[in-house]
């Protein structure tokens, strides 16, 4: 949801993404300001997390009275989505599959381990770079602003990947997480979402009552799956014995495997522009922070994300990047472009970044 746009952060001198995030009208000033809480909340613990399987965050600047919006600063992905690929080339190879279903299980339990749960997992949340090298984006800071949201629009969440018992009440867990997990490693293996179906509610009707559809991929690649996707949370297949299976997975699939419709692996694949024409420019607006920082309006086809300047790794986690050989200061240059919309909002398409924001 929201707008991603490209950036540059002329202190440090990398591109950036840059995720536009709005309220929704209608709140009170007690939503707005809960909302503002868990956003920094959920950067805070975010920015703790350091994986390679998952988009880092840099930096949040928060809404202000000038501006009703949330701007999270993210590693710059510049890669197709999973659900890209699998539009464009079909089911994935089971070996690819395997190798994803290992990165992702990673990256989760790197999560999980301090506390924060996706609770978004599905093919359009996961780039995938060459080499069948896999990054989830939207962890965390994006879904503080869905629970805002709850009190106006429903359960919040993408359907067709979310665990039976988020339907019935339960709060986001990690086993949750990896029901999301199953569904979108079903997806990328079969061509298709387990539980699709016309409606909103026949995909809910399905997912809380039908059989899981037959798996055409081989053990132990299908135990996996199918372990996932049990429907109970306590019966489900742990991250543990997940993982377990994985190591297993990459080196015993049959090496002939039965020609399938549509099969590919993603490598190879390449990022491709899309030509867009350019919206007449909008004057900016006059400045309403004392910053430097500097913000262009034209459009990019670049669509990911990026992130700011983690914390100190967690004491397990794989080693940062050095920081750069100064402190931040409270103010640092930089300019944003324009990219096109991402996930499944558009809320703020059209509007053009403050001309100037603190990056803090």
């Amino acid at each position: 949801m929201g707008v991603v746009w490209r950036g540059h952060d002329e202190l440090i001198g990398r591109s950036v993404a840059v995720k536009e995030l709005r309220l929704p009208p209608g709140l009170s000033e007690r939503e707005r300001s809960l909302f503002a809480e868990r956003a920094l909340r959920e950067a805070r613990t975010a920015g703790r997390l350091n994986h390679p399987g998952v988009v880092a965050i840099y930096d949040l600047l928060p809404a202000t009275p000038e501006d009703d919006a949330v701007y999270i600063v993210m590693e710059l992905v510049e890669a197709p989505s999973l659900a890209e690929l699998l539009e464009r080339n079909g089911a994935l190879a089971e070996e690819t599959v395997a190798r994803m279903a290992g990165q992702l299980l990673g990256a989760l339990d790197a999560a999980h381990s301090i506390g924060l749960v996706h609770r978004d997992i599905k093919p359009s949340n996961i780039m995938v770079l060459p080499g069948d090298e896999v990054k989830l984006v939207d962890f965390g800071i994006a879904h503080a602003m869905d629970d805002t949201r709850l009190t106006h629009y429903g359960v919040a969440g993408s359907t067709g990947y979310m665990a039976p018992e988020l339907f019935q009440g339960a709060d986001p867990t990690p086993a949750a997480d990896l029901w999301s997990l199953g569904a979108t490693l079903f997806h990328a293996v079969e061509g298709s979402d387990p539980f699709a179906r016309q409606t909103p509610a026949a995909t809910l009707h399905a997912i809380l009552h039908d059989d899981l559809p037959p798996l055409n991929c081989h053990p132990p690649l299908s135990t996996l799956i199918t372990g996932l996707l049990a429907r109970a949370a306590a019966g489900r297949m742990t991250s543990e014995e997940a993982s377990a299976l994985v190591p297993s997975t990459t080196t015993a699939l049959p090496t002939a495997e039965p020609d399938r419709p549509g099969q590919a692996t993603s490598e190879n694949h390449a990022t491709t522009a899309r030509p867009t024409t350019p919206p007449p420019r909008t004057p900016p607006a006059p400045p309403t922070h004392s910053s430097q920082a500097t913000w262009e309006g034209h459009p990019t086809t670049i669509r990911q994300h990026t992130n700011a300047l983690p914390p100190d790794p967690l004491p397990d986690s794989p080693p940062a990047d050095p920081p750069p050989p100064h402190t931040r200061p409270k103010e640092t240059k930089g300019h944003v472009d324009r990219a096109c919309s991402g996930g499944d909002d558009s809320s703020g398409r059209g509007s053009l970044l403050p001309p100037q924001r603190r990056l803090r």
